[in-house]
């Protein structure tokens, strides 16, 4: 297999937890439209840009001890990307508020199904990204990352619906989580003295117990 066929398949693979949520939104019974999932799709891949942007004013500081390595997982990649999220699904939620062929984004469950969907939109640009610049990662990142981008993209959902309803200690809460949960995969993957068996509890976990939060009619 050529490279450029390589890369077309790894593109697919990580396009893959898209349809398997498209599936699962329908297995859930969950209201939804088609037009909502490419908007809520296109919030993610919006969000790719908004991160670039935070990163760009965020200082580049030194990583030699382990508390460091932690803080810097902190302040340049998890708060960014989840910060990112946020403001993308306060716009879908806006933009559900004023397009009447969008579904309205208003309960917990709304907020969990838009988050998940914006974080995978975010996975796949993010993947496709390392695809151009490094291709032996690349399918290792499509199978491990769209879970966890997943995870934390559904408690983020949920935090924007909380804030949005004047909900404000719910939607702190799920926002510091869904950092929580990225800083622990982000530390499990940078820092080779951990067991590899914590990157997959973690993912498991984490994804599973987010999913259930997605309720259906």
């Amino acid at each position: 297999m050529n490279g450029i066929m390589s890369l077309f398949a790894l593109i697919l693979l990580a396009a893959l937890p898209i349809v398997l949520a498209y599936l699962w939104l329908i297995m859930r019974k969950y209201r939804f439209n088609i037009i909502w999932f490419l908007c809520a799709l296109l919030a993610g891949i919006i969000s790719v840009l908004i991160v670039f942007c935070i990163q760009m004013i965020i200082p580049v500081f030194a990583v030699e001890t382990t508390a460091e390595l932690f803080l810097n997982i902190i302040i340049r990649t998890a708060v960014p990307e989840e910060l990112s999220r946020l403001l993308a699904a306060f716009f879908l939620i806006a933009l559900a508020k004023r397009w009447k062929r969008l579904n309205p984004i208003e309960t917990k469950s709304d907020g969990a199904a838009a988050g998940l969907v914006i974080a995978l939109g975010f996975a796949l640009f993010e993947t496709a990204g390392y695809a151009m610049s490094n291709i032996q990662i690349t399918f290792l990142r499509a199978v491990t990352t769209s879970p966890l981008h997943a995870a934390c993209g559904i408690r983020i959902g949920m935090s924007a619906v909380s804030f949005r309803n004047h909900h404000t200690a719910s939607g702190i809460w799920n926002a510091l989580l869904a950092i929580f949960i990225h800083t622990a995969y982000n530390f499990i993957i940078l820092n080779p003295g951990t067991p590899l068996i914590f990157l997959i509890l973690i993912t498991v976990t984490s994804i599973v117990s987010s999913l259930m939060y997605i309720k259906g009619e």
